[in-house]
């Protein structure tokens, strides 16, 4: 990638970096900002529509922002951290919870049932993709600890050598988790039908051919215009998912659209 290669004068690396700060922490603000409201609403049970668009909408504020962080870390030099990711990891673990508790307590005639089965897969396939991302960082530290290890000591070369195996171990851990997630997704989405019936627009849109993966530094999120293959597999990235995410949770609240209806940020 050209902003990797140093073709870009000083200058335009510092705006670069400062664009990519005022980015990351716009959307970290909105991010919080919405929290705050959520945390207000006081539970499913009191506006089940609104909360499950707000919560959809706060896991893709935080994608956007931590892209954006890992973006900068890239041009900073910075080792690569899979902490962001790990934490969204389990703001969507908390939520399929809370999604399959709340509908234990609604009658199989409920409106929201079939939608929130829907939700709960999409969910699920989320976690095996953000295990994807995690995994792809964690091989790029563990091909820079082998780069440093050939000018250490033995005391150091030892040390590089327990992080990789460490670091080997989880990617190993992530692909079997990944497997998982993507089998649990299909007790929920085994049927395409139903996804067309609910979300025809979100249907119409998708791409015919799977998209090659994106891994250009300058490629953010966009998932309002990200384009998206369906059904979501483990070739989607997390630019595909953020885009279906995006248009299928809007189907979903013009569908039952109310004046207390959130809007999308």
């Amino acid at each position: 990638d050209h902003y990797q290669d140093g073709e870009l004068n000083k200058k335009s690396q510092t705006d670069y970096k400062d664009g990519l700060i005022s980015k990351k922490n716009y959307w970290i603000k909105h991010a919080r900002d919405l929290n705050n409201r959520i945390d207000g609403i006081g539970g499913f049970k009191k506006d089940a529509h609104k909360l499950i668009v707000m919560k959809f909408d706060l896991l893709l504020l935080y994608m956007i922002a931590y892209d954006y962080d890992e973006k900068l870390k890239l041009i900073m030099n910075i080792l690569p951290s899979e902490r962001n990711w790990n934490s969204i990891y389990q703001d969507v673990t908390t939520l399929i919870n809370q999604l399959e508790n709340y509908n234990k307590t609604i009658d199989a005639s409920n409106k929201f049932k079939n939608y929130i089965m829907i939700f709960i897969g999409i969910l699920l396939q989320l976690k095996g993709i953000i295990h994807k991302r995690v995994n792809s960082i964690l091989q790029k530290v563990i091909e820079l600890y082998i780069k440093k290890k050939s000018n250490q000591n033995n005391e150091v070369t030892n040390e590089l050598n327990n992080k990789i195996i460490e670091l080997q171990q989880q990617l190993i851990n992530n692909w079997s988790s990944i497997i998982t997630n993507f089998a649990k997704a299909q007790n929920y989405l085994d049927s395409l039908q139903i996804l067309i019936k609910l979300f025809p627009n979100t249907w119409q849109k998708r791409k015919s051919k799977i998209q090659p993966p994106t891994t250009k530094l300058k490629n953010s999120f966009v998932p309002n215009n990200d384009s998206y293959y369906l059904p979501i597999n483990s070739y989607s990235d997390l630019n595909e998912i953020s885009g279906f995410m995006y248009n299928i949770i809007k189907e979903f609240n013009e569908t039952f659209m109310t004046e207390n209806s959130y809007k999308l940020i």
